[in-house]
C-alpha cells in the first residue's frame, strides 16, 4: 500500500507540472481522515480535494462499507 500511494503520488505530481488536471476515484480501503492515511497524505501533497465532502460537507458524505459506517471510496 505505502509502494502504492508512492508511485501514485509521484504521478499525479509529473502529471500536475505537465499542467494536467487530475481526478483520482477508487475504492482505497482506507479514510482520509486518519492520521496514518496514505490517500489523505496524498490529498495533502497533491492539493486534492474530496468532491463529496466538498459537494455535500463533511458530516453528510454517505457510508461505502456495507458492514459499517467507514467511508472508503473516493473522487
Amino acid at each position: 500500500r505505502q509502494a502504492f500511494i508512492r508511485d501514485l503520488k509521484q504521478q499525479v505530481i509529473t502529471a500536475q507540472q505537465t499542467g494536467d488536471d487530475i481526478i483520482i476515484a477508487g475504492d482505497f480501503n482506507e479514510t482520509m481522515t486518519e492520521s496514518n492515511s496514505g490517500m489523505a497524505d496524498l490529498a495533502v501533497t497533491c492539493g486534492l480535494v474530496d468532491l463529496f465532502s466538498l459537494r455535500l460537507g463533511d458530516d453528510q458524505t454517505p457510508a461505502t462499507y456495507q458492514r459499517g459506517r467507514k467511508r472508503l471510496d473516493y473522487v
